[in-house]
């Protein structure tokens, strides 16, 4: 399937990068850990960013509808779009609390053998961020260059997750189906069901297809959880 069918889902997946809270087994990426009071932590990839037409370029790729694993492809998000992460110390409104999720994380992190997913402390790169000004009425719609979360990763050079979190309020199950999980190895993921189409069902069928089992729904009163939890078999 082409990039290009996957531009509206990308947005989605984009936006997972978000939830990451991710452990993953990052190739040529170095870490750098300080106190936790004082935590700096220095996560990054070499950029070579000398192409002034790199924006022409990519059109022309959306126009060729390229595969999401396409080298041109990797290569402009790895060097144009991917943002390294601040080397700044952390500025936490809450540094108190190691555990903001509602279960999940420490659900998550005795299936891991207790590799500490703390999304709390969390160094994330970045793809961009969409926002939204409330004080805005009206239909007013903006494109934005979007791509598929394995493209990515790939641009990361990350074949192995240890924890994917998704919830991107209803499109799910569209997002799933662009990973080709023969490529990529998730150990555990936490999958919103509130808002997909048809409820729980149809995420559980394509999740579970695909070498997973459910290991347990996680809900709150408050509505602030409705997830399923997956761990490759």
């Amino acid at each position: 399937m082409g990039f290009f069918n996957y531009y509206k889902l990308g947005t989605f997946s984009a936006l997972c990068l978000i939830f990451f809270g991710i452990t993953s087994q990052l190739q040529k990426i170095l870490f750098v850990k300080d106190t936790r009071e004082n935590t700096k932590v220095t996560m990054f990839i070499d950029q070579i960013t000398n192409n002034d037409n790199y924006l022409d370029e990519m059109d022309s790729l959306n126009k060729q509808k390229v595969d999401m694993d396409d080298p041109r492809l990797i290569r402009l998000i790895r060097n144009y779009w991917i943002e390294n992460p601040s080397d700044q110390p952390y500025n936490l409104k809450q540094p108190h609390v190691m555990d903001p999720s509602i279960g999940q994380a420490a659900f998550v992190d005795n299936r891991l053998n207790f590799k500490k997913v703390k999304l709390q402390f969390k160094k994330s790169f970045n793809v961009g961020k969409i926002v939204q000004n409330r004080n805005l009425t009206g239909n007013n719609i903006v494109d934005v260059q979007c791509f598929p979360l394995y493209s990515i990763l790939k641009a990361l050079s990350v074949t192995h997750v240890d924890f994917f979190s998704l919830d991107v309020e209803g499109n799910e199950l569209q997002v799933l189906e662009t990973i080709p999980f023969d490529k990529l190895y998730i150990d555990i993921m936490t999958v919103e069901i509130a808002h997909v189409p048809g409820g729980q069902t149809p995420v559980k069928t394509f999740v579970e297809n695909k070498g997973y089992s459910s290991l347990i729904k996680m809900s709150h009163f408050g509505g602030l959880a409705n997830d399923i939890i997956f761990r490759k078999n």
